[in-house]
């Protein structure tokens, strides 16, 4: 992926959204109706001349412009026989030079008048305009100026029938700032209609760091839409991995027999594949559940022992299930594997149910050593419980 390195991934993004706290720009807006009038004004090059026209309108699948000599042409939306280029006016080059600098919300003012004219020729594929390229960096800027607001109404307008690489993650960069800040709707809102391109390893693999943003805050509903999508997409290289999450999803909203059903099929990913892991975090939270839907049987046993006692052995037997597939997720896996902080977790807690504390708390403190800025950390911090030692018995 190109220039992909100039755009916003992980951490960088949390950093940032977590300093929008420090406060946002009063220009924090859409300024679509500022240049509802504004006609983009371009060059199309024409025997290796520029010309200089004007965008009119989109009619249906076609762009109609208007050439300043006179007279309209209609160009086709996935015509690639054209060449736009932008006009670089002086506010262009002031734009350019302040985001070379990191002059966030200079950038941002000077490139505004370019971009809004343009964001209905975002529909122009790669190659035969300059268009997607500029409003990559205005996003970039938006989203490093924290002005979220704009970001999103922005990224909303954008076609994203044909974007670029560097438009691709951009969007993506601008649903990871919205998700980080807590605004999970809005962050679904930006990616509603993305061709993700299933065939282009990066694309998919930067687009599933979006959507482990979303699924850690809750965003599971949504996060199984796409899953599902992408785990039924010929030609995916993450296909398997997609699944996993599809049925990880279901599972989180209750769709058991769904998650059993697709989790039957599962097949082929051997204990030497990244994925070996998230498939035995799967099983994990399968067993685990049946578990704790055992586990209020023990009680409405109430006095007849027999009954409790075969209750807690079967609750027993599960919750033992689900730590195995846990552990051995564990032996097997990479500790950078995003999915790596959960399964640990999880094993810790199934410990801490098991009354087995001094697994459970070590598995916890690993974690906040491991994983310190993992929105995990200080909920397994939390968990840790000291232990008392008994008083030993005097000879």
């Amino acid at each position: 992926m190109r220039s992909v390195g100039r755009f916003l991934t992980g951490a960088a993004a949390l950093f940032l959204a977590c300093s929008a706290a420090f406060g946002q720009s009063s220009e924090d807006k859409s300024h679509a109706s500022d240049y509802a009038d504004k006609k983009a004004s371009l060059f199309l090059i024409e025997g290796g001349k520029p010309v200089g026209v004007s965008f009119n309108k989109a009619d249906g699948e076609d762009l109609v412009f208007s050439y300043d000599r006179g007279g309209e042409f209609t160009v086709q939306k996935n015509a690639d026989s054209f060449k736009f280029r932008i006009k670089r006016d002086e506010a262009y080059t002031r734009g350019r030079t302040a985001y070379n600098k990191g002059d966030w919300g200079d950038a941002v003012a000077n490139f505004r008048p370019a971009v809004y004219p343009l964001l209905p020729l975002t529909v122009l594929p790669e190659g035969v305009s300059d268009i997607q390229p500029l409003v990559a960096m205005f996003l970039d800027s938006l989203v490093k100026d924290n002005s979220a607001n704009e970001a999103l109404e922005v990224a909303k307008l954008i076609s994203k029938e044909s974007l670029s690489d560097e438009l691709f993650v951009a969007i993506l960069d601008v649903a990871d700032m919205l998700c980080l800040s807590g605004r999970n709707d809005d962050a679904f809102a930006v990616l509603r209609d993305l061709n993700v391109d299933v065939a282009n390893y990066d694309r998919v693999s930067r687009f599933f760091e979006t959507l482990s943003h979303l699924r850690k805050r809750g965003g599971e509903k949504e996060c199984l839409t796409w899953y599902t999508k992408l785990s039924n997409a010929e030609g995916n290289p993450l296909k398997k991995l997609a699944t996993l999450w599809m049925i990880y999803c279901d599972l989180v909203q209750g769709n058991r027999m769904s998650a059993e059903v697709y989790l039957s099929q599962i097949e082929g990913i051997a204990p030497t594949a990244e994925e070996f892991s998230l498939l035995k975090l799967v099983k994990g939270d399968f067993a685990l559940g049946e578990a704790n839907l055992l586990f209020p049987k023990i009680a409405e046993a109430g006095d007849d022992e027999k009954a409790k006692s075969a209750a807690k052995e079967a609750y027993d037997k599960k919750l033992s299930e689900a730590i195995d597939n846990f552990a051995e997720g564990i032996v097997y896996g990479r500790m950078n594997s995003e999915w790596m902080p959960e399964l640990l977790f999880k094993a810790g807690s199934s410990y801490k149910a098991q009354g087995n504390l001094t697994a459970s708390n070590e598995i916890f403190t690993q974690i906040t050593i491991l994983y310190p800025d993992d929105f995990l950390a200080a909920k397994a911090k939390s968990q840790i419980v000291k232990i008392e030692k008994k008083d030993e018995k005097k000879s």
